[in-house]
């Protein structure tokens, strides 16, 4: 995650394989609203969205737990809201804390 070239919003998502890139990209300033939730892989939580330059409001994160067997992982999703970068304390949906 280069710091040296500003872009205004930045987006990144995926399968991330470790545990130490979401504390990189907090570190770097980013917005981690899929942090919390149930794991994502046999191996644990490992898929994760990360926004630098945008807002998240509360509660607006999640994890896809039906999925039909599409894949080996869990899908994550998060509601990004342009212009409102500040930083909040985030949750994870509902859908999160049931099971």
């Amino acid at each position: 995650m280069p710091t040296r070239i500003a872009y205004p919003r930045v987006v990144i998502g995926g399968d991330m394989n470790s545990s130490v890139v979401g504390r990189l990209a907090r570190d770097r300033r980013y917005e981690w609203p899929t942090e919390r939730g149930p794991r994502t892989t046999a191996g644990g939580r490992w898929d994760h969205i990360f926004f630098k330059g945008l807002s998240t409001p509360d509660a607006a994160a999640g994890t896809v737990r039906k999925i039909r067997g599409a894949s080996d992982h869990l899908p994550v999703w998060a509601i990004a809201i342009p212009g409102l970068a500040t930083r909040r304390n985030l949750t994870n949906s509902s859908q999160d804390k049931q099971q």
